[in-house]
Parts: C-alpha cells; structure tokens; sequence
C-alpha cells in the first residue's frame, strides 16, 4: 500500500520511469511466489487485442497463469485496509500501471472470453480503445445514439451499458436529500460512508439509516461494481439493519425509516 501511494502528479520531484519499474518489480515478486512459471509466460504483450486474448486464453487453458486465483484476494485485502483507513491518494496509483493492473483485476473467465474471440473472428464485434466521455441520445431516425471518447466520437443504433460509464458522487442538498452528482460538490457536503456501509452525515458526522453498496462506494472500494463484492455488501448491510432494528426494539425505540 505504501508503494502503490508514491505516485504524487504534483510532486516536482517524482520520477515516473523510476516509480514504474518500482510497481512492475513488485507485481513480478508477487507473481514468482506464486509459482515456478516466469512471469513472462504468464502475460501476453501482444499490442493486437485479438492475438492477446487468444495468448491469454492459451495461458489459463494450460494452467500458466498462476496469479489468477490470487486476483480476488488481492482486491479484498486492498479494499479491506482502504475501506478502514481511507487515503484518495491510494487510488491515485500511476496511470499506465494501473491501467495494465485493472486488465487483470477485471478479467473474464475463459468460456466467456472465447465467445468473445468468436465474435471477434466473425467481424460480429469491434474492439475501441480509449475512455468514453460522453453518451448522447438525438432525435434521428438512423443511428440516434452518439458516443464520444477522448479523441473520436461515433453514432450508433442502440447502446447496451449495463453498469454505466461514470461514477457518482452522493452528496446531500440544502433540503437535506441524497442526489447523485458527477460533478464534485461544495466541500463537506459529499457523503462519507462508515466500514458497515452506511452513510455518514458530513454534516453531523453521524452514521444516517441508508446503506450503499455497488459503483455508489466507488471512493473506497476498488473495482465496486464487481458482482463478487456487491452480494457481500448487500448481506452487510441487511446484517447491520436487522441489527439497529433489534436495539432499537430493546430499547423500546421509535423505528426511523431505513433505505437500502
């Protein structure tokens, strides 16, 4: 975690090339323990996106790819310790590892990932590199659906997005409801959520009866959308209601109303 919190865009000092070498010396380390496989034979640097996925899948299928079962570990302990003792700089890892790192933490498993090489064999799918900055809908009769990346932009029939192309600050209006914003809001009135998942009031720094969980907790939790640590979320939080619901029934309290 130290290691990851170096990267510092504002530092005058910092030396990218160093810092790099730095995460990639680490991540081998991590690797070799792993297993005997060189780290080399477990990647695939192929710059086409056909040809590395079909290394790829080459790899798990002959059991290379030793760090693959230790992917969902990683991302538990990482979020475990920043759900607890919360740094934004910890995020802030150096763009192009991090971008190399997140291909691995959000890989698909492998029978998916030949129907997708299926249907990039048949010219049935494309492959468009780059970060999606807008999604835009006309009133055309042809083609309605606009999309623009960075550096290009695209019109298209339909858009199937199931988990959204930007994350969501929640913050608290002036009448004190919870509204989504893309934007980043006056300082203090951005919720802050407890390690239970509730919401803490950044106002009264005191913990509200809601409860978040999925892409909502993205400012702690690395890879949120991920189904394998929404259902834990979920069940967290239900825990935690049942919980105030019977000290409150104890004390012979009044029942507030709860949102999940």
């Amino acid at each position: 975690m130290q290691l990851m919190s170096l990267w510092d865009p504002n530092d005058p000092q910092l030396d990218i090339t160093r810092l790099r070498l730095k995460y990639l010396r680490y991540l081998a380390k991590e690797i070799k323990r792993l297993g005997d496989i060189p780290v080399s034979r477990q990647l695939s640097n192929s710059s086409s996106a056909i040809r590395r996925l079909e290394e790829e899948i080459n790899i798990s299928e002959r059991n290379y790819c030793k760090w693959e079962n230790s992917v969902v570990g990683f991302v538990d302990a990482i979020n475990d310790i920043h759900i607890r003792d919360f740094k934004e700089s910890i995020f802030n890892v150096e763009p192009e590892f991090k971008r190399k790192l997140m291909r691995y933490i959000a890989s698909i498993a492998v029978p998916n990932a030949r129907k997708v090489l299926r249907l990039l064999y048949n010219d049935n799918l494309c492959i468009k590199r780059g970060e999606v900055t807008a999604v835009e809908i006309s009133h055309a009769r042809v083609k309605p659906w606009k999309v623009t990346w960075e550096d290009d932009e695209r019109r298209f029939d339909a858009v199937v997005c199931a988990a959204g192309f930007e994350n969501h600050r929640y913050s608290f209006d002036e009448a004190g409801a919870l509204i989504p914003d893309k934007e980043v809001q006056p300082q203090g009135s951005v919720i802050d959520f407890a390690d239970d998942l509730s919401i803490r009031n950044p106002r009264t720094n005191e913990k509200e009866n809601i409860w978040i969980s999925g892409s909502a907790t993205h400012l702690k939790i690395m890879t949120s959308s991920a189904v394998f640590l929404a259902i834990p979320q979920v069940r967290l939080a239900i825990n935690e209601l049942k919980r105030r619901i019977l000290c409150s029934n104890k004390d012979g309290g009044v029942d507030e109303k709860i949102a999940v």
